[in-house]
């Protein structure tokens, strides 16, 4: 298994770069320019990491671009009372060792041998077009070798049973890759899990803030004349002194 990247914060113009170049792109495929952006030459490549490394990139990426308290929605599905929740970094960070090179499985008389799925897996699954083209594909591409009573057997050949103990050890053995946060409802006593995705949410913080960053740019080239280059060289603190200046008149 690859190393994970070594993350370093990346300037304003490197992260607006990463927002331009993801807004051009598929919503699953957009964190992977922000951890480009954030990438130590020498570093391993996001698309080789398991889906879990890449979350754990993100969610460290977030904490050092947003801080460590991230804020969420959700909806009772008892009674339909809407809830905020904090979630922490901290939380989505608890160590979990090192992901394994190989999982292995036996289940239903079947041995069959795995690896983590990736990024680009997702990627290409969702591009299928059916529930059932993806989760071909992605069997596909997560068994290494099965085989039962010691014949071989190709992937998409196994048994729904099996296939569904595959989908549970590569759970088990990257967490980070599908987070499901525990949810209670304070007015009804309702417990569920909710899926969070790291990247749909950085991405979200991204564009808001990019958006925001570029109309402070329009304001001070047009007060100043100033060029995009000029206006991102500036500290947060002086960009936001020169914005109440222009207010003031």
């Amino acid at each position: 298994m690859t190393g994970l990247t070594v993350m370093r914060t990346p300037a304003a113009h490197e992260l607006l770069d990463a927002w331009d170049a993801g807004s051009a792109l598929p919503p699953a495929e957009r964190p992977q320019p922000l951890l480009q952006a954030a990438g130590e030459p020498g570093g391993a490549e996001p698309a080789g990491l398991s889906l879990g490394e890449r979350e754990r990139l993100l969610v460290t990426l977030r904490e050092r671009l947003f801080g460590d308290s991230l804020r969420a929605l959700a909806s009772c599905p008892s009674c339909g009372l809407a809830l905020e929740l904090t979630i922490s970094t901290s939380d989505l960070l608890l160590p979990t060792g090192s992901p394994p090179e190989v999982v292995r499985v036996r289940a239903g008389g079947y041995a069959v041998r795995c690896r983590l799925l990736r990024p680009a897996d997702l990627v290409d699954a969702a591009a299928t077009g059916s529930a059932a083209a993806a989760r071909k594909l992605l069997v596909t591409r997560a068994v290494l070798a099965a085989e039962c009573d010691g014949r071989p057997v190709p992937a998409n050949a196994l048994p729904d049973g099996v296939v569904a103990a595959v989908a549970a050890a590569l759970a088990d053995a990257d967490p980070l890759a599908d987070v499901e946060l525990p949810v209670r409802c304070d007015a009804c006593g309702e417990e569920w899990t909710s899926p969070f995705d790291i990247g749909i949410y950085l991405w979200q913080e991204v564009d808001v803030w990019a958006r925001r960053l570029l109309g402070e740019v329009h304001t001070l080239a047009l007060a100043y004349g100033w060029s995009e280059q000029q206006v991102l060289a500036l500290t947060p603190r002086r960009r936001r002194r020169y914005l109440e200046l222009v207010a003031d008149g």
